[in-house]
């Protein structure tokens, strides 16, 4: 790993990698989110688009019926410098909106997750999803 200690996460694919960080702050609707990705492109292919999603997932349950379904509250472009580079970082932060705001209820869960995506011209795109936990779905939870 790049990065290395807590907070990393890391995707693989056998055309590239990418491996994430999200700074260690507490994550409050309304507060900051930043982080960082390191990507190596061992197709050397051309990557058209960096691309970070928040997403809202929700799990809710009805008697022996599960449904499961996420929504993009907030998505943005990473700069890639060189799109055939062997290997880049990209640095990405913005303010979580207000509606970020995870539970966990009898019935139903709500989580959030970072995605982020690699467009890889003529390829499957490479993504990774980074779970986030905030400061209300802790003190929810009791913790």
């Amino acid at each position: 790993s790049r990065f290395g200690g807590p907070g990393v996460l890391s995707g693989f694919d056998a055309r590239g990698r990418m491996e994430a960080q999200l700074t260690a702050t507490p994550l409050v609707p309304g507060g900051a989110l930043e982080g960082r990705i390191h990507v190596v492109n061992e197709s050397r292919k051309k990557i058209r688009r960096a691309r970070f999603s928040l997403k809202c997932i929700e799990n809710a349950e009805a008697g022996s019926h599960v449904r499961v379904s996420d929504t993009e509250i907030f998505a943005g472009d990473l700069r890639v410098p060189d799109p055939a580079a062997h290997e880049f970082d990209a640095v990405f932060g913005f303010q979580l909106p207000p509606s970020a705001v995870a539970y966990s209820g009898r019935h139903s869960a709500t989580s959030l997750a970072l995605d982020v995506t690699l467009d890889v011209a003529w390829s499957f795109d490479v993504s990774l999803r980074l779970p986030l936990e905030t400061e209300r779905l802790r003190r929810v939870r009791g913790r």
